[in-house]
């Protein structure tokens, strides 16, 4: 529990920090920030349920079709709404296809995750090349590398611990319950690098000319 409540704080003030700091002529800086602000949404809204001892499994499906749209969105380099509306309309499809092998949208859709979390980790380990090349200063002091960086953290690590996690669920669930904490540490370092993201943009916004 202290793990989840200092991870929805983290997430809170990455997304206040980085909405502060926005630029309001960018569209894609609009994406990440609602993509932090439905993670904080589905994060509380998840954790009240499991606290009842409700299923949840169908909102984290739900928010990650949202999270990969807003997210696919962000890597583009123009036009970000029109790719987020592609990439989620792509991923619920796939979604809703392993929804209905699996029995029921209340599952996890392990492979649908894994293939998207595949498809960022490149996109964005080319946006964190592409971002070093031509910047003409330090890259880490752009708000987006760190953003970036955020976000191959997660899903590179997502897709080897993700795969064997869904292994050990169907053969192992004991030692399923207790590797899954990792996962709570691979979250509450992505969105530390969202909170050094937002420190770094507010600081370039609210600098002196």
């Amino acid at each position: 529990m202290l793990l989840t409540i200092s991870l929805l704080l983290l997430i809170l003030i990455g997304a206040v920090l980085w909405c502060l700091a926005k630029d309001r002529a960018d569209e894609r800086w609009a994406l990440f920030s609602t993509q932090l602000v439905a993670a904080l949404a589905c994060e509380s809204f998840a954790f009240y349920w499991s606290f009842q001892g409700w299923p949840n499994q169908w909102m984290y499906n739900a928010y990650f079709t949202a999270e990969f749209a807003l997210l696919f969105g962000f890597a583009g380099p123009d036009r970000g709404g029109n790719r987020a509306l592609l990439g989620g309309v792509l991923y619920l499809g796939l979604q809703l296809f392993e929804a209905l092998l699996r029995g029921g949208y209340d599952r996890f859709c392990n492979y649908t995750y894994l293939s998207g979390a595949l498809v960022l980790t490149g996109l964005y380990l080319h946006r964190c090349y592409t971002l070093a090349a031509r910047s003409d200063g330090p890259v880490l002091s752009v708000p987006r590398a760190w953003a970036y960086l955020s976000i191959v953290t997660w899903f590179g690590a997502s897709i080897p611990f993700n795969g064997v996690l869904n292994y050990l669920v169907a053969h192992e669930l004991p030692l399923a319950v207790k590797l899954y904490s990792i996962n709570e540490m691979l979250a509450l370092m992505r969105y530390g690098l969202v909170f050094i993201a937002g420190c770094v943009a507010l600081t370039r916004a609210y600098r002196p000319s």
